[in-house]
């Protein structure tokens, strides 16, 4: 993909001319940006190759898996 395409992937909504013969509601990445920062995460495009794909990576907090805690916005059941 090139620069522009590059700059814009994370847009809500965003697809690129070369898809549009493709279902889709160009959400996917978007959604997928929005869900890493709920989880304290980093969401990027590493690399893109021209015709050849492109690379994401996803960075996760170690902390958030290690405690044995719950997450926060889990609910627990009700003592009793």
């Amino acid at each position: 993909m090139d620069q522009e395409t590059a700059s814009s992937i994370f847009t809500k909504g965003f697809r690129d001319d070369s898809v549009h013969d493709r279902q889709g509601s160009g959400l996917g990445l978007y959604l997928s940006l929005r869900a890493a920062e709920l989880m304290q995460a980093h969401l990027e495009l590493e690399s893109t190759q021209l015709g050849r794909g492109s690379v994401f990576r996803l960075e996760l907090q170690r902390d958030d898996f290690g405690s044995g805690e719950p997450p926060v916005e889990q609910v627990r059941p009700a003592e009793g």
